[in-house]
C-alpha cells in the first residue's frame, strides 16, 4: 500500500463519496495517494464502487 501513488474511484452514487473517503484514509498510514472520483453507472457485477490504483516500482 505504501507504493500506491494514484487511485481513480468510480462510484455508482456520488452521494457515497464521504463514506468512501472515510474508509480510504484508514488504508494509508501516511499521506493518502492522489485520487480522482466520478460517478459511473453499470459497474461490473452490480458493484457500488470500483477503485483503480497505480503504484511505483
Amino acid at each position: 500500500m505504501d507504493k500506491i501513488v494514484k487511485c481513480t474511484v468510480m462510484l455508482r452514487d456520488m452521494a457515497q463519496w464521504r463514506a468512501f473517503y472515510e474508509v480510504y484514509v484508514t488504508l494509508f498510514p501516511g499521506p493518502t495517494p492522489a485520487r480522482s472520483a466520478f460517478g459511473a453507472a453499470g459497474l461490473a457485477l452490480g458493484a457500488m464502487l470500483e477503485v483503480e490504483c497505480w503504484a511505483e516500482g
